[in-house]
């Protein structure tokens, strides 16, 4: 038995925020908090997504010996090794803010509207929330003398995953949850079968469980060691054109039913928002719309919606049952077969033929591609203002307005673009291909141009690039010349 423990203090910070999950009920997704009512992250989430990023990174199966090494056997398998890897719950530090709610829709490609059972609201924490995680690694039975520095290089590597920008959290599809290593990564080695140490090893217990982790004696910064991951990140400036309008609500205005989105973040400055999941859905149309157009097997098809819509026009009553219904579960799981969906489980990736699933994941696997929430500052004369919008139902007979639908909305304006602070937006992929780059970079293009429309139909929904994207890892040749539409 080897009676070494080791204590990586890591720093985390959350740009665009975080929703630790602590499940739900009626559409409503609440935060995970503590005794104390303290929004928190669960030890075992971090350590389930450092598992998931250690495996990829060494191109293993989660199962797999060498990852079970650190983390432990999995609970279908014999439990011949316990879990060297420890991590505490973290508080999270949200700053002068307080977390926010967010509401969300799924939006049908084809009909573009709200698809069934695809509303729902969730607690988030604000941009700019931070935490401290302190990870405790037992030195594994089988470590030998020659291998001494195996956990150190563990530790590494495990630096390194978070610095090259994981997710955590649950929902990152909505924009939230990348990690940012902050400065004060620090590492201990302790030696159990040393008085002192012993004693050390007991003070940094204490003091972690009192949130004094900086009171800790012989912590060693630690530098990552490179994993070599293939990630495309791309940093885009969008503003809204002159004369244009642009409205992204969640109906929890405070004036208005519809307003533009506006929170807190952890600096106590407001900000506007545009929300990563609005990037998201849109880049997947669009991205389905050109890998159809090539031939591809899009599970989301064009051929698929019209059967459906073909079947339900005969039997209204099989809406509902019909595996080619565009709803979140059919989505999710490809309008695969239910007796299908063990097999492709075992191999997601190499079954599920569809791109679009390969690149924004599916309930089978998980995807590769990650959009931020885009924040504009909005305390600042160089911000964006609102302007109301008054709007009448005409009913189509009489072609007069209809009884009681006069209503009103909240919209943003830039009255000098040029001048108006950014929404700035992070896309981040791992492992592209070819095509993948390609289709992002039309989409980018389109959206660019005006081709694609964000937000409401009560607004104009207009955004264009301010300034070239600047893109870095691999591909990014193609994305760091694409200059904005109105400069050229």
């Amino acid at each position: 038995m080897n009676n070494r423990v080791h204590l990586l203090v890591l720093r985390l910070c959350f740009p665009n925020g975080l929703a630790p999950g602590a499940g739900g009920a009626f559409n409503y997704l609440r935060l995970a908090r503590n005794g104390r009512d303290e929004p928190v992250l669960r030890g075992t989430s971090l350590a389930g997504v450092l598992r998931n990023a250690y495996s990829r990174a060494i191109g293993k199966k989660s199962n797999d010996p060498e990852v079970s090494r650190f983390f432990g056997d999995s609970l279908d398998e014999k439990k011949e090794h316990p879990s060297a890897v420890r991590i505490p719950d973290c508080i999270l530090n949200m700053g002068q803010a307080q977390p926010n709610v967010r509401t969300h829709h799924l939006r049908n490609r084809h009909t573009k509207a709200v698809a069934d059972g695809g509303l729902f609201s969730l607690e988030s924490c604000p941009p700019g929330t931070t935490a401290e995680a302190c990870v405790w690694i037992l030195e594994p039975s089988d470590t030998t003398p020659d291998d001494s520095e195996s956990v150190p290089q563990f530790a590494k590597t495990l630096v390194s995953l978070l610095s090259d920008g994981l997710t955590v959290g649950g929902n990152s599809a909505r924009g939230i949850g990348k990690v940012e290593l902050g400065d004060g990564t620090a590492f201990r080695s302790f030696q159990l079968d040393d008085l002192n140490q012993h004693a050390a090893y007991l003070d940094a217990e204490r003091l972690i469980r009192l949130s004094r982790v900086a009171e800790i004696d012989g912590l060693e910064s630690l530098s990552p060691a490179g994993t070599g991951a293939k990630i495309l990140n791309i940093e885009m400036d969008f503003q809204i054109p002159r004369g244009q309008d642009l409205l992204v609500a969640d109906g929890q205005g405070l004036g208005h039913q519809l307003e533009p989105q506006r929170l807190q973040h952890a600096d106590g400055k407001a900000y506007w928002r545009i929300p990563g999941s609005t990037f998201r859905g849109l880049f997947r149309s669009w991205m389905t719309k050109l890998a159809a157009k090539e031939g591809l097997p899009v599970a989301d098809s064009f051929a698929r919606n019209e059967n459906y819509r073909d079947v339900i026009s005969r039997d209204p009553s099989a809406s509902k049952n019909s595996s080619d219904a565009i709803t979140g579960e059919n989505l999710g799981r490809c309008f695969l077969p239910k007796e299908e969906w063990a097999d492709v489980s075992n191999s997601p990736r190499e079954k599920i033929e569809c791109p679009i699933a390969s690149l924004f994941g599916s309930l089978f696997a998980s995807g590769r591609i990650f959009f931020s929430d885009a924040l504009s500052l909005k305390d600042s004369n160089k911000s964006y203002i609102e302007q109301t919008r008054m709007h009448v139902a005409v009913d189509r007979i009489t072609g007069g307005a209809a009884e009681s639908m006069l209503f009103d909305n909240a919209v943003l304006v830039a009255e000098q673009p040029e001048r108006a602070e950014s929404f700035k937006l992070t896309i981040r992929v791992e492992n592209p291909s070819e095509a993948e780059v390609r289709w992002l970079r039309k989409t980018i293009i389109a959206l660019d141009l005006g081709l694609l429309r964000i937000g409401s139909s009560k607004s104009a929904g207009r955004i264009e690039l301010r300034s070239t994207p600047q893109a870095t890892g691999p591909l990014c040749e193609s994305l760091n010349g694409l200059a904005p539409h109105h400069k050229n």
